[in-house]
């Protein structure tokens, strides 16, 4: 039995194993996400229990981050 080109056994050498290491590297990334459930779901609008909001005048926005845009005038 004749082996093939030598070519033809290095391209194998090579992508062989890098087509399998992406492809399980794919299949961690799917099982770590659908294993995810721990995460409550947040309806749209909604903010999630742990993020605080702060409100700030816009007296105290100015101080911190400078000019700020004239608002937009309402109808």
């Amino acid at each position: 039995m004749r082996w093939p080109r030598k070519a033809i056994l290095i391209r194998l050498c090579i992508y062989v194993p890098l087509i399998a290491y992406l492809g399980w590297a794919a299949l961690q990334k799917r099982s770590a996400e659908s294993s995810d459930t721990a995460a409550p779901h947040v309806a749209p609008g909604e903010l999630p229990p742990n993020i605080q909001v702060i409100e700030l005048s816009r007296e105290e926005a100015e101080r911190r981050f400078g000019k700020l845009p004239d608002p937009a005038p309402t109808p």
